[in-house]
């Protein structure tokens, strides 16, 4: 059963990159310009590189191409030309900024870089290992510059919004974070620390759950969404804290760090009596506002909920809550429907990739 787990997860995961129009991240590298080989039959009478024509390419020796229109007598020469457009606000090593996406920095620079780690101790090709493990601390390392800094209310906590790019549609809050993703984010960190041995790392994930154990409320749990001037709470919806339980048993069970217990017992408690009972999973996405109780209900909090009940008890009631919250997710967020004559069930693939991505460190394929 482990290992058919094992092999579905990767499965997935695989699935997932493939699936992402987008593989190079929008991050400029030195790798990624090619040597053009031609055909047979042809010859290459003349090449540019414009990182080292100063001529051409004064100030700065990257650029990013945008667009390419190949084989068009732009100028009714007879003679076919290729047209590029470039980009000089891209940073080497930076996000593009064309890529919308990257306004929402915590959850997406840390899963991918999470992932590229993953992809990067599983490849056979020492090409694709050394440029996904490349690509994913280039990530984390942006991302490490996107925190509160020491002293600040929420210190250490990476910022949910970045308005380093065209947002689009997207909608950003430059002056709150969303509090569950800097226990996402803390996750890629420790992943790299175990891969690089690199304290930077670790130390930034403790630094995060400092923060954890200074702002959380009474009661057990946090405000969703806080200020990063002051700490103050925006609004009155509060975080179910999963994400916030995963980190932090991991820095327990995996390091042996033991001043979170009470932090991780209190926010359990908290889960048990509140979530648990009033089936209120509410949705917390950094691209919506909260919304009135049982009005944009997730399927995320309480499929993670389970597995973590799986994990850490043999408590066949514990174990009887996951099956519940399971057959909840099930019932809530499967739609059916027929193609072609056949049953086809469809709703769960954001879960199930979410599931995986928080599943890495658990399975350690």
């Amino acid at each position: 059963m482990d290992k058919m787990l094992r092999t579905f997860c990767a499965a997935l995961f695989l699935t997932a990159l493939i699936s992402i129009p987008t593989l190079n991240l929008g991050m400029v590298q030195d790798s990624d310009a090619q040597v053009y080989v031609p055909e047979a039959g042809f010859e290459l009478a003349w090449s540019l590189d414009p990182r080292s024509d100063a001529d051409l390419f004064p100030g700065d020796p990257y650029f990013g191409g945008r667009g390419v229109q190949v084989g068009m007598d732009l100028d009714n020469d007879g003679n076919l030309e290729i047209l590029f457009t470039t980009d000089p606000t891209i940073v080497p090593g930076g996000p593009d900024p064309g890529y919308s996406l990257w306004v929402h920095p915590s959850k997406l620079m840390g899963v991918l870089s999470q992932g590229l780690l993953f992809l990067s101790g599983t490849t056979d090709d020492p090409e694709v290992r050394q440029q996904a493990r490349g690509v994913s601390i280039e990530l984390a390392m942006f991302l490490l510059g996107l925190r509160e800094p020491a002293g600040a209310p929420l210190a250490g906590w990476t910022h949910t919004y970045w308005d380093g790019v065209d947002r689009g549609a997207h909608p950003i809050h430059m002056d709150q974070i969303m509090v569950n993703y800097p226990s996402e984010a803390a996750q890629a960190f420790l992943d790299l620390f175990d891969a690089t041995s690199d304290s930077t790392w670790f130390v930034a994930a403790v630094d995060i759950a400092e923060t954890y154990a200074r702002t959380q409320r009474d009661d057990g749990t946090w405000y969703l969404l806080m200020k990063r001037e002051d700490g103050s709470a925006v609004g009155n919806k509060l975080l179910v804290p999963v994400s916030v339980l995963y980190f932090l048993d991991r820095l327990h069970d995996q390091y042996g760090v033991q001043g979170y217990i009470a932090v991780r017992e209190s926010a359990f408690e908290w889960t048990m009596n509140n979530p648990v009972q009033t089936y209120a999973w509410e949705a917390q996405f950094e691209d919506t506002r909260p919304k009135q109780r049982y009005r944009n209900l997730s399927q995320r909090e309480a499929a993670m909920f389970a597995r973590l009940l799986f994990e850490t008890s043999e408590d066949p009631r514990a174990l009887g809550l996951a099956d519940e919250l399971l057959l909840f997710v099930e019932d809530q967020f499967v739609a059916g429907d027929l193609l072609d004559g056949h049953r086809l069930t469809f709703g769960l693939t954001h879960m199930c990739l979410q599931f995986f991505l928080h599943a890495l460190v658990f399975l350690r394929l």
